[in-house]
């Protein structure tokens, strides 16, 4: 395979035109934003709610131990 065989393409101006252009609302369906991980932020948000709770009951677990040895 020669330089010959690319003659017909290579001093062209682009790739032939063999269908119309896209119309501009199709064109903006590719490229709009997509959840790539489904259920990925609703489950993130699930173990922030448990880290919260866990946070919760050491504090209060805290203040208990406090308020005992204050009572002591």
């Amino acid at each position: 395979m020669g330089k010959d065989s690319y003659n017909d393409i290579m001093f062209m101006d682009g790739p032939p035109k063999e269908r119309p252009a896209m119309e501009t609302g199709h064109r903006a369906k590719q490229f709009a934003p997509f959840a790539a991980l489904r259920g990925f932020e609703g489950g993130l948000k699930k173990a922030e709610d448990r880290a919260e709770e866990d946070v919760r009951e050491e504090l209060c677990m805290r203040e208990e131990e406090d308020l005992r040895e204050e009572e002591a």
